[in-house]
């Protein structure tokens, strides 16, 4: 599937549940899926592909409730998130929202200083038709 099992991957997502990615790359190129938790539940036909994103739904004991984000197969179902050898899907890392705000506030922060500094007292700057300077 191209990834490392079990290296976070960064993706550019809504904000929402957790996210994941299948990196699972064996006999079926991704994991099974079931209707209902249970492992006797019925299996979907097709697979859901190693590199697909899934949005978090429920977690319980290692099966995994998902909505799919990107990709191909079932838009929804459970899967094991881990076999007995491997991570079949891992954890997807996201920019905090914490960082997020802060570059929305700095970005809004410094157009705002930068047009009080040009209106200050004193302040010296071009005229409107920019070959003169006002003091």
């Amino acid at each position: 599937c191209g990834g490392r099992v079990g290296s976070p991957t960064t993706a550019r997502v809504a904000m929402g549940g957790q996210r994941w990615k299948v990196v699972a790359d064996g006999p079926l190129h991704g994991v099974q899926v079931r209707h209902r938790k249970e492992s006797s539940s019925p299996l979907f036909a097709d697979p859901l592909p190693c590199g697909a994103v899934v949005e978090e739904v429920d977690l319980v004991d290692g099966s995994l409730k998902f909505k799919r984000l990107s990709g191909v197969g079932p838009v929804s179902g459970w899967v094991s998130i881990r076999d007995t050898s491997q991570d079949l899907l891992v954890k997807v890392t996201t920019p905090s929202r914490t960082a997020k705000a802060g570059r929305s506030q700095a970005a809004v922060a410094e157009p705002a200083q930068a047009h009080a500094a040009d209106h200050a007292v004193g302040a010296a700057r071009p005229s409107p038709a920019g070959k003169r300077w006002i003091v």
